[in-house]
């Protein structure tokens, strides 16, 4: 066998394998664009609503924006930030005291 005809059967695995995995990630693809069957469709609110509670801090971040609204953006971000900034000086000093 020739180094010519050695190259077109190389050429040809590689062509071949390159196929079978573009196939392999379109039924991948489609598979996650369709909804599983019996899957609960969930709107847009439903959907904030869950990302907001999986937020670490989701009762800091609700307290914050009730106070937006009850007490104004300034007030309450006054208040956020002085009980922020008042508790991170009180972590900071507990974490540098041994024991």
């Amino acid at each position: 066998m020739s180094s010519r005809q050695m190259h077109e059967v190389a050429r040809v695995a590689v062509l071949e394998r390159m196929e079978a995995s573009r196939h392999a990630l379109l039924l991948a693809n489609r598979r996650l664009a369709l909804p599983a069957p019996g899957s609960p469709v969930r709107t847009s609110a439903v959907n904030v609503i869950t990302s907001l509670a999986e937020v670490p801090h989701v009762t800091t971040v609700l307290a914050v924006l009730l106070g937006a609204l009850v007490l104004g953006p300034r007030r309450a971000l006054s208040i956020a930030s002085r009980t922020g900034l008042s508790a991170l000086i009180a972590r900071s000093v507990r974490r540098s005291v041994p024991g």
